[in-house]
């Protein structure tokens, strides 16, 4: 509408795509800090294989509905997968032993 002349503003739009019938897309949401204002360190840079790693737990189902959760571990710089755990039921005191006997493994 701006390149034909008109001028409007965002929530005019979004209002005429609602009453249109049209999906407003969402607001992105914004990318967590990497460090606070007293200069510590929330999130750490990889730089170095072993130096970061992450973990996650993702939930699916199988063909007959029954859940079941993965316990994700990756390694930040390169990408690889260390460790993925897979049982029914997965909590807190799962992911901290697969992490202590994997870094006992990996380094």
């Amino acid at each position: 509408m701006e390149q034909d002349g008109w001028s409007v503003s965002l929530k005019r739009v979004k209002h005429i795509w609602r009453r249109e019938g049209l999906k407003v897309p969402q607001k992105q949401p914004k990318r967590g800090r990497l460090w606070l204002h007293d200069g510590s360190c929330i999130r750490l840079r990889p730089t170095h294989k072993n130096h970061v790693w992450s973990y996650d737990f993702v939930m699916d189902r199988t063909h007959d509905g029954k859940a079941f959760r993965m316990l994700t571990i990756i390694d930040e710089f390169t990408r690889e997968s260390l460790a993925i755990h897979v049982r029914r039921k997965l909590n807190s005191r799962d992911a901290l032993h697969r992490n202590c006997t994997g870094t006992s493994i990996s380094g």
